[in-house]
Formats: structure tokens, C-alpha cells, sequence
């Protein structure tokens, strides 16, 4: 029996690195779940400012395109003109986009 007992304690050294790494590994693991909670909670208000920041954009949109096709005596005409300048707005960011990321 007396040779049981430094193989015991030898399997008890051997298991100290992995107690050490479990420890490593679960303070990682919390580092992350704060850091993901962090971002998830800066998405949740870029989304609710974006949303709330789309729909002014939209209303502002249909107020100019009534306004201006009341202007011009063409209702569909408004439309069709901020339809128009969204559109160049659009093809200019496709352009700049292009340039930029192709350099």
C-alpha cells in the first residue's frame, strides 16, 4: 500500500495545471459575455435610432413630394422628383463606395 500514495499525489499535481486553465478558461468565457452584452446593447440603440431616424426621413419625404406636386399642380410629379433625388443620392454613395474600396 505505500506505493499508492505518492501515485495519488502525483495524479493530484497533474491535476492542478487543468483546475488552473478551467479557472483560465471560465474567466475568459465571462470577459466575453460582457463584452457580446456590451455591443448587443449599443446595436439595440443604433437600431431604435436608426428605425426612428428612417421614419422621419420617410414622413419628411412624403411632405416635400406633396408640397412640391401641390406646387407644380402634379401630385405624381412631387413624387417623382424626390423619387429622382433619391436616386442621384444613391448612385453618387455606389460611386463614392466603389472609388473608395477599390483603391
Amino acid at each position: 500500500m505505500s506505493w499508492i500514495g505518492p501515485i495519488i499525489k502525483g495524479l493530484a499535481w497533474a491535476t492542478v495545471p487543468v483546475k488552473i486553465i478551467d479557472k483560465g478558461l471560465d474567466h475568459a468565457k465571462n470577459e466575453i459575455k460582457e463584452e457580446i452584452s456590451h455591443y448587443e446593447e449599443k446595436l439595440k440603440i443604433m437600431v431604435l435610432l436608426g428605425s426612428g431616424l428612417l421614419l422621419t426621413i420617410i414622413f419628411l419625404s412624403i411632405t416635400i413630394a406633396l408640397l412640391l406636386g401641390i406646387w407644380i399642380n402634379s401630385i405624381t410629379g412631387g413624387f417623382a422628383i424626390i423619387a429622382g433625388i433619391f436616386l442621384l443620392v444613391f448612385v453618387s454613395l455606389l460611386v463614392t463606395y466603389k472609388e473608395h474600396f477599390n483603391k
